[in-house]
């Protein structure tokens, strides 16, 4: 699995929107970033806007594949290693505070996360993408 093939089932598969936290309906020709900051990221990809504005441009690194975010101040900053890892990155974002498992486990409002979460899991695992064990352990009961 590619980044192209994530990146399109990103944009257009609802449970990959979902986690992804993909932002569909704002367009993305339609941002204002200021040139400096497009002259100095010249070598990311941008590639979708997330529904988080501290991390709401997500962008790959042309080169070597790193991913990275422009926040809503236009403000970069690097996110993670690999694509198919900002579900995980997002999830930690979003949970609030202490005792981020047991919320994830425990509380309404994140189940609907950890469904869709489990259901990645499946597919990464069913697409050879090996997740690294420290993604995995907030998963586990």
């Amino acid at each position: 699995m590619n980044n192209c093939e994530l990146i399109k089932l990103i944009k257009n598969h609802e449970d990959f929107q979902y986690i992804f936290m993909y932002d569909g309906e704002i367009d993305m020709n339609e941002l204002f970033i200021p040139n400096d900051i497009i002259k100095k990221l010249h070598f990311i990809d941008w590639i979708y806007l997330s529904e988080l504005p501290a991390y709401q441009l997500i962008g790959v690194d042309k080169k070597n594949s790193k991913i990275y975010a422009l926040n809503e101040d236009c403000e970069d900053l690097y996110l993670c290693n690999h694509l198919y890892e900002i579900p995980f990155i997002f999830l930690d974002i979003n949970i609030k505070g202490n005792n981020k498992k047991f919320k994830l486990h425990n509380e309404k409002i994140y189940q609907p996360y950890l469904n869709k979460l489990n259901f990645y899991i499946n597919w990464c695992k069913d697409n050879n993408i090996e997740i690294d064990s420290k993604y995995l352990e907030i998963l586990k009961p």
